[in-house]
């Protein structure tokens, strides 16, 4: 976010508790003691996170939408969600390797918002 303007930027830039290959969090139980700047979702906030992504369960499901066919809680499995490429896996990057996080923001096209 730019904390001039408070503009949400999306980036590839992963939080250093997301395991980039698995795309869970490394310390899900204790996340917040990890990471104070951790997000929890609720029914009552999540209106709110307007930048979650479409494809977002938790968005999809507040909106009354369908899950897409490849989502892991109807396949049981990451492995279609992975496979299209919807994941971040194939472009985050860990946060401990970014020097300037303007290098990062993603071009996404209004479909992807």
């Amino acid at each position: 976010m730019d904390e001039d303007t408070d503009e949400i930027y999306f980036t590839n830039v992963a939080c250093r508790q997301l395991n980039i290959k698995t795309c869970q969090c490394r310390n899900y139980a204790r996340r917040f003691e990890y990471e104070p700047d951790c997000i929890k979702l609720t029914r009552e906030n999540l209106p709110t996170f307007e930048w979650l992504p479409p494809t977002c369960a938790y968005r999809l499901l507040a909106e009354g939408k369908p899950l897409p066919a490849w989502h892991p809680l109807l396949t049981g499995s990451k492995a279609a969600m992975h496979g299209e490429r919807i994941s971040v896996r194939h472009i985050a990057v860990p946060e401990s390797t970014v020097v300037d996080w303007q290098d990062h923001i993603l071009n996404l096209p209004d479909r992807a918002r």
